[in-house]
């Protein structure tokens, strides 16, 4: 009787304690549940909040209209007087202030695609546009946070932002951030001097013995978006031949991965040594005793 009994208060034992923890476990994942909700709400607050602070914040007189524009992410504010607003709404932060007439506006409307349009009380009609070619200029310019204008630039896919990015790929560099900054060099359209600069000094970086260079992660990138120009053919090359890799180049000469041309024996100037002894003035030349270059280049 003792053993029954001692095997089934254990068994209710174990079934209370189950329960116990079943309902903890529902109660803590509830409450959870409940803190993640709760931060998800608090920060989309906080976010509208802090721009609908600007708003209030910069429209001195009373605020009439407001537009929002779905291709770049952005509020035009215009108030009473004039005085017109534009908000970046992912970032919450002012991107340009500014009047747009000194008289009283009647009916503003949405122009186009990108830009805001009203009639004012004297009849004139005002517009006010973004303009793709010169807004990331300004905005260099005007705004103090480089980040901000880069993010703007990078979402909207804008021109004119290859200052910031320089600048942004040089921080990093600066910070031993040196993925980052080979993630970041694809999207630079610079020139070929800067293009070489910017290879030379990737491949230079100082890593530990077993990390890959970040210079590899860069060819990569860009391979993956298409084939490579002539100084990026021509980089390419002598990295990979210097590593006796003469069948990756072949494989991406065969799918068109990579630029030839007679412009490299311009690049070789400081080009390094393939084997010891010998030095190369003629590329060309070069990978075609390889038979890695094609006879019929442009």
């Amino acid at each position: 009787l003792r053993k029954r009994s001692f095997h089934l208060v254990s068994h209710t034992d174990v079934v209370m304690t189950f329960q116990l923890q079943c309902k903890l476990v529902i109660y803590f994942r509830d409450k959870l549940l409940k803190i993640y909700l709760l931060k998800f709400f608090l920060l989309l607050y906080m976010k509208l909040f802090k721009v609908f602070y600007l708003i209030l914040t910069f429209c001195s007189a009373f605020c009439m209209y407001i537009q929002t524009n779905d291709k770049y992410g952005i509020l035009f504010v215009m108030s009473s007087y004039g005085y017109l607003h534009v908000i970046d709404v992912n970032d919450s932060i002012c991107l340009y202030e500014g009047i747009l007439t000194n008289y009283k506006v009647v009916s503003p409307a949405a122009y186009k695609d990108s830009g805001i349009v009203c009639v004012n009380e004297k009849g004139y009609i005002v517009t006010a546009v973004v303009d793709e070619e010169e807004v990331i200029s300004c905005l260099s310019i005007v705004l103090k946070n480089k980040s901000a204008v880069m993010k703007f630039a990078r979402r909207c896919n804008l021109p004119g932002a290859e200052g910031v990015f320089a600048w942004k790929f040089w921080e990093l560099c600066d910070n031993g951030e040196y993925y980052k900054a080979a993630e970041l060099a694809v999207i630079i359209h610079v020139d070929s001097l800067a293009t070489e600069k910017i290879i030379e000094y990737l491949r230079s970086a100082k890593l530990g013995k077993k990390e890959p260079n970040p210079v590899f992660l860069y060819f990569k990138r860009r391979l993956e978006n298409g084939p490579l120009n002539n100084i990026g053919s021509f980089k390419l090359c002598e990295l990979f031949l210097q590593r006796e890799r003469k069948n990756f180049i072949i494989y991406l000469m065969k799918d068109s991965k990579l630029c030839c041309s007679k412009n490299w024996a311009i690049f070789s100037k400081n080009m390094t040594t393939f084997w010891p002894g010998q030095r190369i003035y003629e590329p060309v030349a070069i990978l075609r005793l390889l038979n890695v270059f094609p006879r019929n280049i442009s």
